[in-house]
């Protein structure tokens, strides 16, 4: 797989606002990136479920 200069690899931690913010890109710049997700794990100290 090769990418052109012009291509975006962002680095992205796996969050509700980064997840919406890749949805709502124009499909034009959609094409040039290629996110990269991390994933991270909540604190103890929500008491929601962690996600790993």
């Amino acid at each position: 797989m090769g990418f052109s200069p012009d291509h975006y690899v962002p680095v992205l931690k796996v969050k509700r606002g980064e997840m919406k913010a890749l949805r709502l890109i124009s499909s034009s710049i959609r094409e040039r990136i290629t996110p990269l997700l991390e994933i991270v794990q909540r604190s103890d100290s929500s008491r929601r479920w962690r996600r790993i």
